[in-house]
């Protein structure tokens, strides 16, 4: 089903950039080298149908919360529809707007951002942009 999904929105979404999920094993490299001894916030850009967001849910502790922000509007449905978690907050809307986001949230640090986005595929200005904003809502460390 994910893969269909992909390749479908594939076509249909410039923003989309990949023909199939994060694999398992991919993710699980990727979380060893996080810390979830203690509670966290994570923020995710482009998470798709949930690769990475089901698995860090499951490795967060209680009071940690997670900020998942998908361009994508049938992907944000997926996602919204496929993990109910009260530390899992959506929003359909462009990862640019990270700073807004935050502020919605009342809070101005990521422990932890992750993308999902086609970094390559996004004008020079964009990028940078996006860099600059997520380095000012990391926390020192993070």
């Amino acid at each position: 089903m994910s893969t269909l999904l992909y390749v479908k929105n594939l076509f249909r979404d410039k923003y989309v950039a990949s023909v199939t999920p994060t694999s398992h094993f991919a993710v699980e490299k990727i979380c060893e080298k996080m810390d979830f001894s203690k509670d966290r916030l994570v923020v995710e850009y482009g998470p798709g149908t949930g690769a990475f967001t089901e698995v860090i849910l499951n490795l967060m502790t209680p009071g940690s919360r997670f900020i998942a922000i998908e361009r994508n509007e049938e992907f944000c449905r997926v996602l919204m529809n496929k993990i109910s978690d009260g530390r899992l907050t959506v929003f359909n809307q462009c990862a640019g707007n990270v700073l807004d986001i935050l502020s919605d949230c009342n809070t101005l640090q990521a422990d932890y951002v992750l993308s999902g986005i086609p970094f390559s595929y996004l004008p020079q200005n964009m990028r940078k942009d996006l860099l600059q904003k997520t380095y000012s809502v990391l926390k020192e460390g993070g």
